[in-house]
This record gives C-alpha cells, structure tokens and sequence, in this order.
C-alpha cells in the first residue's frame, strides 16, 4: 500500500512539473512577450521610428469635423492625439495657438484619446457627438478653457452655460458607434507609437514633447521643415473632406475598455 502510495505521489508531482513547463511557463512568457512598451522618443521629442504610408493614411483618415484651427486649403495638417483630462495637453495646445497666430497654412484636427480613464472616455464620445452636431470648434473652445479635471457631470454645467445643446450632444454620444470610433482612435494611437498625450503628427513625423514644453517658434520650424518635405515627398496627405457624420465610420477596435492611469512624466501614458 506504501509503495502505490509513493508512486501516486511521485506521478502527480511528474505531472503537475510538467504542466508548469509546457503549459504555464509558456503562456507567461507569451505575457511577458505581449508586455506593453512604450515607443522611445529622442531628447527633442520625436519618436524614434519613422511612420509608413499605411500608418499615415489612417492616422489623417479622420473627419474634419474635429479641426481646431486652420481650414481644407491649409498646406500642412496636423493630427493631435488629445486626452480632454490632460493637463499637458492644454499647455500644448495653448503654445500651438500662439505660433498659430502667425500663420494660417496648417490645419490642426484632434483625435480624442481616452487614455484617463472612464471621466476620458464619456468626454471623447461627447467630442465625437459635437462634431455630428457640427459645434465641435464651441465644444472644444468650452472645455479648453475650464481648468481641472473633466467629467460629464461638470461638462454638463459648463456645456449648457455655453449656450451647446447638451442633452443632445449627450444623446447621440451613446450611440454605439461613436464608442467605437473612441475605441479605434485609441487603439491606432497605440499601433502607431502615439504613447502618450499629447501626441502630435506632424507630416511624417511623430511629436511627443517629453518633459519639456514646446515653445512656439519650435512648432513653426516644425511646421515649416513638414511643409517642404511633403512637397518633396511621393505620399500626400489625404485630404479628407467628409461630412460631420464621418467621425464615426472608422472600423470598431476590439473590446479595449479604458483604465484609470497616473501621469507619467511630463504626459500621460497610454494605458497598458
């Protein structure tokens, strides 16, 4: 009785070893392969990777409903990964319209990130829902201007102060399909190397201001170098000219929920 007594135990540790080496080991080192990583980024801000056509046409294959400055004529467009709980994202953007004073051949569009959180998520869907409506410049003007953290409740208030037509803009933001789009727009911020918030693409060039801020002489240099290397490149900038309604026909991204995340370093960090 001992000796069948042993050779079950010494058969169930053989077995439960190899269970652990074929099949537990490989699927954590799987995870571990699968580990988001964020994309490196020079000491100026550009990422160290250079964006194919492919990644270009996607990322500019947005509607222009969501534009902030500039117009369909402008020379160069500039897509902004935007998180409407990001504080860096308003210092940026309030650079951006300084060096824009001085010129009006860019076109700056956002894609709105919800890489906050939950409170990130219902503002972008209400972004997408004021561009629909075609008051997304009021909606975006509204929300830059009010300082602190953002949710719907406080979006309400200041929205409906503005004079926007809230319960609608509410309304439509649940539609499933303006979900999606969120989705995907985050989904393709991460696909691309766009890591973190704010995330400018600029021509072919991927702009992450890591731990500095960007003064406005930079953002024309930059917009200046864009504007003759796309003359002297093959690929054009699509330019998209689609009706407010366009802002949701992009493919859904699979199930990718948003989490709750801190600052890292000087801008947020795509959630993992």
């Amino acid at each position: 009785m001992r000796y069948f007594l042993t050779t079950f135990i010494i058969c169930a540790i053989i077995s439960l070893v190899g269970f652990g080496y074929f099949f537990v080991l490989p699927q954590y080192q799987k995870g571990k392969q699968e580990k988001f990583v964020p994309i490196e980024v020079d000491k100026e801000g550009f990422a160290k990777k250079v964006l194919h056509d492919g990644e270009l046409a996607d990322i500019f294959d947005t509607d222009t409903a969501l534009t902030i400055m500039g117009d369909e004529n402008s020379a160069l467009r500039v897509v902004v990964f935007y998180d409407y709980n990001c504080p860096y994202c308003v210092i940026e953007e309030t650079t951006l319209h300084e060096a824009m004073e001085a010129r009006d051949d860019v076109r700056v569009v956002i894609r709105p990130v919800p890489f906050m959180g939950e409170d990130s998520f219902a503002m972008a869907k209400l972004a997408m829902a004021a561009a629909r409506m075609g008051v997304f410049p009021a909606f975006h003007k509204t929300i830059f201007a009010t300082q602190g953290k953002m949710d719907v409740d406080r979006a309400i208030d200041v929205l409906d102060t503005a004079g926007l037509p809230v319960i609608d803009m509410l309304r439509m933001s649940d539609q499933v399909e303006i979900g999606e789009a969120i989705e995907y727009n985050q989904k393709l911020a991460i696909e691309v190397g766009a890591h973190y918030v704010p995330s400018f693409v600029i021509g072919r060039r991927l702009y992450m201001p890591m731990e500095r801020d960007t003064r406005p002489e930079e953002f024309l240099q930059m917009f200046d170098e864009e504007i003759a290397n796309e003359a002297a490149s093959e690929f054009t900038v699509p330019k998209n000219n689609a009706p407010a309604n366009a802002a949701v026909q992009n493919p859904a991204a699979p199930d990718s929920t948003p989490q709750d995340s801190e600052p890292q370093n000087s801008q947020e960090e795509a959630p993992q």
